[in-house]
């Protein structure tokens, strides 16, 4: 694909996921995002181009950035769609140790109440290991 008709690829992805931080594992368009990246970094890529980049939102250093908690929540969302809850262990990674801490902000009152319903409407559990059968259910 040329240049122009990758652009229109990540136009669309934009407008379904919202940002243009298209990961190297999603395929060539992933790849094609990091090497604008390393072009930009390297002073190889036309200022036109770094325009219609920067238009979109395109971020140049997207590891630098944290995810928003509206971003992090649209990854427990895809995260309940594919294993049926919103129980994510600390152990598998970053949106794992994401839930933790809304569950630990709760606890402590500082997690404000918008938050909390929006959590509340995927099914989000406060304390998912009493949710477990105790001995004697068992």
């Amino acid at each position: 694909p040329t240049w122009d008709e990758r652009l229109k690829e990540l136009v669309e992805y934009k407008r379904e996921h919202g940002d243009c931080n298209v990961a190297t594992r999603e395929g060539s368009l992933g790849t094609w995002v990091n090497g604008q990246r390393q072009l930009q970094k390297k002073g190889k890529l036309s200022e036109e181009r770094v325009q219609k980049l920067e238009v979109l939102g395109f971020q140049w250093s997207p590891r630098s950035t944290l995810p928003t908690w509206d971003e992090r929540l649209k990854e427990l969302v895809e995260y309940k769609r594919e294993h049926g809850d919103c129980n994510v262990a600390t152990r598998e990674g970053s949106l794992g140790t994401w839930v933790n801490g809304q569950r630990q902000l709760q606890k402590k009152g500082k997690l404000s109440e918008e938050r909390v319903q929006k959590l509340e409407v995927l099914g989000f559990q406060w304390s998912p290991r009493s949710t477990l059968p105790t001995w004697d259910e068992r």
